[in-house]
């Protein structure tokens, strides 16, 4: 059976490559020009790199074809329809245009820098060429799928063991041929470092990409790195539209963490009731975390009248769903008599489910009460 260079087993009749293929096929690949300046590939550039980096020669390609509004991929990338000027860095770029019922046109350009024009002459493709074309997508987009649903299986522990290099392999095989949840799964595995050294710069990238390709946990994943400031300046401005965008598509906690923007007033004025409406959305979904933020604002009258029985339930039911946030709240509540008489062993019980989930505040609480 055939190996990569270091060794790793071929499946699919392609190398699941292992983490120095990979990086050494990254790094092979041009600069790539993002929205926060010109960044090494690995992701690991020196000060000296950097600025070495910063003077590379770019050059333009003008891409037209005939007809035109044909897609154009640069290193199997999308970059966008002809005609079109794309920027690139100087060296070997494969440049592919196609457009559906005709051949797709493929050259390897070398450029240097300056501008650069390329056109292509596409012809009609036979009926035996665009049934060859249309059985080849099917077998690609069928086998992206394979490779990401096995990489969901060693992701997550599914039936095997754990294991987050194998699941990246199959999830970078899968997003060169396009496959969007693959580049999705690629920016949580950078984002959490799982198998991997954390990169937010790296997952916003996987984010990005997929998030242009449609995929709304990766325009929620954008949403949340903005206004964490994780790998890209804080911008709640960003974050919101990211969210909105995926809320929009549907995406339940994208509604709740624009709940959460309203409530608090990041990057936008405070507005209760549109935290209100945000939040209730997301309840439909059924979202935890949205019913104990409805709970917060029942508590303490942010944009409704103030109602501790409405917030009791409100926890209630977020803490029977999973938010463990919530029994700390419902501890609160019995501890001190909010709306209940005090009641000092229920509110014991409830911190007690609140500390094995790890919150430190309920940890303190249980110390005092064994005094």
């Amino acid at each position: 059976m055939p190996h990569c260079p270091h060794g790793r087993v071929y499946q699919y009749d392609v190398p699941l490559e292992c983490s120095e293929c990979y990086q050494e096929k990254r790094s092979r690949e041009n600069v790539e020009e993002t929205g926060y300046g010109i960044l090494d590939a690995t992701r690991e550039a020196t000060e000296v790199q950097r600025q070495i980096l910063a003077t590379m020669q770019r050059a333009k390609l003008n891409v037209s074809s005939t007809p035109p509004g044909a897609d154009i991929e640069i290193d199997s990338t999308f970059v966008g329809n002809t005609p079109s000027d794309v920027g690139v860095s100087s060296g070997t770029h494969i440049v592919r245009i196609s457009k559906d019922g005709y051949v797709p046109w493929q050259r390897r350009v070398l450029v240097s820098s300056g501008h650069v024009s390329i056109t292509a002459d596409l012809t009609i493709a036979s009926p035996e060429q665009l049934a060859r074309q249309e059985a080849e997508q099917v077998n690609k987009v069928e086998l992206a799928r394979e490779m990401v649903n096995s990489g969901d299986k060693y992701y997550y522990g599914k039936g095997v063991t754990q294991d987050y290099e194998l699941a990246r392999q199959f999830y970078e095989q899968a997003e060169a041929v396009g496959n969007a949840d693959a580049k999705t799964q690629l920016g949580f595995i950078y984002r959490e470092g799982h198998g991997v050294r954390k990169d937010y710069r790296a997952a916003r990238q996987w984010f990005e990409e997929a998030a242009v390709a449609g995929n709304v946990d990766a325009m929620n994943s954008l949403g949340y790195l903005y206004e964490n400031a994780q790998g890209v300046p804080q911008d709640y401005v960003c974050a919101r539209r990211w969210y909105e965008e995926a809320a929009k598509k549907g995406k339940v906690s994208a509604m709740h963490n624009l709940g959460l923007l309203y409530h608090y007033g990041r990057g936008v004025s405070t507005d209760y009731q549109q935290a209100r409406q945000w939040f209730e959305k997301s309840i439909a979904g059924e979202h935890p975390g949205s019913m104990r933020s409805l709970g917060i604002m029942y508590e303490y009258g942010h944009g409704v009248p103030q109602d501790y029985q409405q917030a009791r339930q409100w926890y209630e039911r977020a803490a029977a769903a999973g938010n463990m946030e919530a029994t700390f709240n419902l501890a609160i509540m019995y501890d001190e008599g909010l709306g209940v008489t005090p009641d000092r062993q229920r509110a014991r019980l409830w911190y007690e489910k609140a500390a094995a989930a790890g919150n430190e505040h309920a940890k303190k609480r249980l110390q005092e009460l064994a005094r």
